[in-house]
């Protein structure tokens, strides 16, 4: 897979991806980056709802959570390893298939916008966009206190995902959840200082009654 007119990647023989499979290697850029984000996003899909299924990777992912109040900040608000985890299963895929960087740089370039604002406490409206994207109207629903509401919109910044597998959730009217936070009840330390919770990952008892 190479963007066809580039420098570096241009003549690159099809199938010398490190690890013998490649992505079409003659499409047109804009495809090669829609084609390397469904990827990326389906690996990010899957690590995101597995955090909130297994006790371990929850608590872990809890330190996201614990906030009441949806704000920019909430987007720097997540445990190292829970950070780690998303970006080595979100990446390693497509690095493993040999990716140019170009195309990944296509994929951050139009995901990144979006993982900027999924947080903010504007009253945005993306209309259409919200059947694409997870904008902050989409992600909301997924910082419900409830799993029935919470257990939803899990695609890092599209919602294709979640469309397929059946966690999507917006509505065009009454699109707020009654409150946002951590499921109930919970033994996770929510009220700690930052340094506290990251550190609650590694003591004993951790990870129990997390949900």
């Amino acid at each position: 897979m190479v963007a066809a007119g580039t420098g570096a990647g241009a003549g690159r023989p099809a199938g010398d991806g490190g690890w013998g499979f490649d992505l079409p290697d003659r499409l047109p850029f804009a495809l090669q980056v829609l084609l390397a984000a469904l990827l990326a996003e389906f690996t990010s899909y899957w690590s995101h709802r597995l955090h909130h299924r297994l006790p371990s990777l929850w608590w872990l992912h809890a330190l996201h959570h614990g906030s009441e109040r949806l704000y920019w900040l909430n987007n720097f608000r997540i445990h190292p390893l829970n950070h780690a985890i998303n970006y080595v299963l979100g990446f390693a895929p497509l690095l493993l298939i040999g990716t140019p960087p170009d195309v990944v740089l296509g994929y951050l370039a139009l995901t990144y916008p979006v993982l900027m604002l999924q947080h903010a406490n504007l009253p945005l409206r993306s209309g259409w966009l919200n059947y694409v994207f997870s904008t902050n109207e989409v992600h909301r629903w997924h910082h419900a206190d409830n799993p029935k509401d919470g257990d939803r919109n899990f695609g890092r910044a599209l919602v294709l995902w979640d469309m397929a597998f059946g966690t999507y959730r917006y509505r065009a009217e009454g699109n707020d959840p009654v409150a946002v936070g951590l499921y109930q009840p919970t033994s996770y330390p929510a009220k700690a200082s930052f340094a506290r919770q990251v550190w609650s990952m590694f003591l004993p008892g951790c990870c129990r009654a997390a949900f």
